[in-house]
């Protein structure tokens, strides 16, 4: 009787009984119930996830959603998952909110991206949960330290009145500076340790290790007249150890025979800072005797200890400062390039699915998304489910505040996803006119919550640098990381995710598993060196690493990855598979087939990036600096193409890119290195199909977008190849047959074509191309498509 009413979802665990006294089916997961076994805590919980039985078919949803717009497109998506799931789970969630009453289970999170639900429980809970008929597994999602899944390794103007302004430009220190020193201390004006701006700076520092001293540095300027005074420069930290009451800044106004503390003297290890200080609450009078005075105390030399100042400003207000050039690794990829069309990634929401980010630093302060539809008021406005969901949203507290704590790594990866240079230092982002909305995780069913929310709100585009290893416990599940990015795919979202470090681990992610889940995950168009058919599609773009050189940055993850029957490689394996995603095989650790060729493409690590509190990274690196290049580059093309559907991107961005390896795409550079301008030419000009698979007989529209007023043909054929058309080259093979021609509309050209009634043609694919004249427009040139390509299906 008792079985008979466990297997009807009818009965609740009424008491809470020892981890060691639960039997838990086979139906939660072997590492899950070797953790519970292992744990001598009977209240102990374990995070974790309910599988349901059904699932929306990905590709038939892609289908339907293929004809909707941007942003109705995501939101129909979310909308006919949500409908599918939430009868499906109401019993699991009704189950769920009794044992949470009874104290078994809490933070249930539904997911209908991929009809589960997450919910932490104690070993009871896990079984009651594996109980119910239409729940066929529970498998484990532990919380685990994040450097797992994390991917690193590594003027005034606008009618501002200036009083004074000094960048040590000349060498040395003028007569309004004084200095005074004890025991090894030191001020010197050097072009050591890395000036942020100009030749020179200032660096207070002891003249030798494990020598104790002081420096005191002091400015006196005349400051008659003045009613509103601030004080603003920039402070290096090499490593300082802060010394309350000996490091301070202080301001006098009677000569310097009364001080007045104005802030600490402290920054961030390893980092330059803007410090700003407001003069005018501190009780001080604005004279002619005004002093400023820096004081520092320690006992090493710089780079391990000391401070630097640079670009010392008093004034009445300060505008924002020009805007610095590109990093290198922005100009190897051609971002400014394409910047100087007009180009900056506006108009295009992009997600940062990390650690959280420090959204007040000031290169990224302006660049972060406010939900127009939420705002803060305590109330979900939007109905998505996250109340105030007003920048993104914190998955590991269940909070709306994404903040990083202690954690640099999200504000390292969004600096190079938007930073716009606004704080006059350094410009590292690919994107810095996009829009940026923060998610904090830490596990895969928070990336997966996470990019269930990008739907819910309308993101364009997502980028992660958090992946998970083969070598990890448990392994991941990767047909969930699938079925979530064919989701993501039908929603028409294109996402960039990180590989992993493990290029030198093989003996634990050997290959075909060298590259983490979710970059082993197919991309949204398959590239001409995968022969396999079907070869199924989803939304994720893979990233690899360089050196500044272009040379292979060694530990980034090589392919091909693998997807077949995975008890081949571990017989083990714990997930339950879909045969449907058995098509790309490599036929063991040994090979023997071709399997999926990834990375798709590289970019540059050990990059300078943002920082928590207003500084900046030098030189952060693996492939979680590789990946938001490609994340930015994402931001870029939708700016540029708004019509671009995910395998127009992919497509563009693997075509252009700069091949860097054996000829084609190949398993350690992929298709090359991103060259970003040339992609977003390949975008400009767009054909655009509504069938991709139409059968005979049917009728599909062909739309040809592109500048308003330009002249255009389009052109089709039944064969790929290489043939010189108008002093360019068209990706089509001979015989090409034109389809439309004529000026474009803002709205696009539209043309109606019907499929033969002919059996025949089944398996026959189409190809098309325009061609557009741009030579009067901003690129000054003809503009040769990407091949849109349709397949005749039964």
């Amino acid at each position: 009787m008792l079985a008979t009413l466990l297997a009807l979802g009818l009965l609740v665990p009424a008491a809470v009984a020892p981890a060691g006294e639960v039997v838990l089916s086979e139906k939660v997961a072997p590492e899950l119930r070797a953790a519970v076994e292992a744990s001598a805590d009977p209240a102990a919980t374990f995070r974790a996830y309910a599988v349901l039985a059904d699932r929306l078919d990905a590709r038939d949803l892609l289908e339907r959603a293929r004809e909707l717009p941007r942003g109705a497109r995501q939101a129909g998506v979310a909308e006919e998952l949500r409908a599918f799931a939430t009868p499906r789970q109401e019993r699991l969630l009704d189950r769920l909110a009794s044992l949470e009453a009874d104290g078994l289970v809490t933070d249930v999170r539904p997911l209908w991206i991929n009809n589960t639900v997450v919910f932490r429980g104690r070993a009871a809970a896990l079984e009651a949960v594996a109980a119910l008929p239409e729940v066929v597994a529970v498998r484990w999602d532990p919380v685990v330290e994040p450097g797992l899944f994390q991917d690193d390794l590594g003027t005034s103007d606008g009618g501002a009145t200036t009083y004074y302004a000094d960048g040590f430009e000349s060498g040395a220190l003028g007569p309004e500076w004084s200095v005074a020193t004890t025991g090894c201390g030191d001020v010197s004006v050097t072009d050591a340790f890395d000036p942020p701006a100009g030749g020179f700076h200032l660096v207070i520092a002891s003249t030798t290790d494990g020598c104790a001293g002081t420096a005191t540095l002091t400015l006196a300027v005349d400051l008659t007249g003045a009613t509103t005074v601030g004080l603003r420069y920039r402070l290096t930290d090499f490593g300082d150890e802060f010394l309350p009451g000996a490091d301070i800044v202080e301001a006098s106004d009677d000569g310097g025979a009364n001080w007045t503390k104005v802030a600490d003297l402290t920054g961030i290890d390893g980092a330059t800072i803007t410090e700003t200080h407001d003069l005018d609450g501190l009780g001080l009078a604005y004279g002619p005797d005004f002093r400023v005075r820096w004081r520092w105390s320690d006992n090493f030399a710089p780079p391990t200890d000391g401070i630097g100042l640079d670009d010392v400003e008093l004034a009445d207000a300060f505008p924002p400062p020009p805007v610095p050039g590109p990093t290198a690794n922005l100009v190897g990829l051609q971002a400014p390039d394409l910047w100087a069309l007009g180009v900056r990634g506006q108009g295009v929401k992009l997600l940062n699915i990390d650690a959280g980010a420090d959204v007040a630093h000031p290169d990224l302060a302006g660049r972060i998304w406010s939900n127009p539809l939420d705002p803060a008021n305590g109330v979900d406005d939007d109905g998505n489910g996250y109340v105030d969901d007003v920048l993104g949203w914190d998955f590991v507290d269940d909070d709306a505040d994404p903040d990083p704590g202690l954690e640099t790594h999200g504000t390292n990866t969004s600096g190079i996803l938007v930073g716009d240079g606004a704080s006059g230092l350094l410009q590292t982002g690919m994107a810095p006119g996009a829009q940026l909305a923060i998610a904090r995780i830490d596990t895969a069913t928070e990336q997966w919550e996470a990019l269930q929310w990008a739907m819910s709100v309308g993101m364009d585009c997502t980028s992660s640098s958090y992946s998970y290893k083969w070598w990890a416990v448990p392994k991941p599940d990767y047909h969930m990381h699938r079925v979530v990015h064919e989701v993501l795919l039908a929603a028409g979202i294109v996402h960039a995710n990180s590989i992993g470090n493990d290029g030198g681990l093989t003996g634990i992610a050997p290959v075909p598993f060298n590259i983490s889940a979710p970059g082993l995950v197919p991309g949204p168009w398959v590239h001409p060196v995968q022969f396999q058919t079907p070869a199924g599609r989803a939304a994720v773009l893979a990233c690899g690493g360089i050196e500044s050189d272009d040379a292979h940055y060694a530990p980034s993850g090589a392919g091909p990855s693998a997807w077949e029957d995975l008890l081949l490689y571990d017989p083990a394996y714990p997930f339950a598979q879909q045969s449907q995603y058995h098509d790309y095989p490599y036929g063991g650790f040994g090979g023997g087939f071709q399997g999926l060729m990834k990375p798709d493409v590289v970019a540059y690590t050990e990059v300078p990036t943002t920082t928590n509190g207003g500084g900046y990274d030098l030189s952060f690196g693996g492939t979680s600096a590789s990946t938001p290049h490609l994340g930015g580059a994402l931001a870029l093309l939708l700016s540029a193409q708004p019509r671009a559907e995910p395998r127009h991107i992919a497509q563009a961005l693997q075509i252009t890119a700069e091949d860097l390896g054996a000829p084609g795409k190949d398993p350690v550079f992929g298709a090359g290195k991103i060259q970003v301008r040339d992609a977003a030419l390949r975008l400009l000009g767009l054909v655009v199909s509504t069938k991709l698979s139409p059968g005979p007989g049917d009728t599909l529209t062909i739309t040809t977008y592109g500048r308003a007023g330009s002249l255009f043909v389009t052109l089709w054929s039944v064969s790929v190849g290489s043939m010189p058309f108008l002093g360019g080259t068209l990706d089509l093979g001979p015989p090409v047959f034109m389809l439309q021609a004529g000026v474009l509309t803002g709205q696009g050209n539209r043309i109606g074509v019907q499929v033969p009634h002919d059996a025949g043609l089944v398996g026959l694919e189409v190809h098309f191309q325009t061609v557009q004249d741009d030579t009067a427009g901003p690129t000054g040139q003809l503009l040769y498509s990407v091949v849109e390509t349709v397949t005749i299906t039964e």
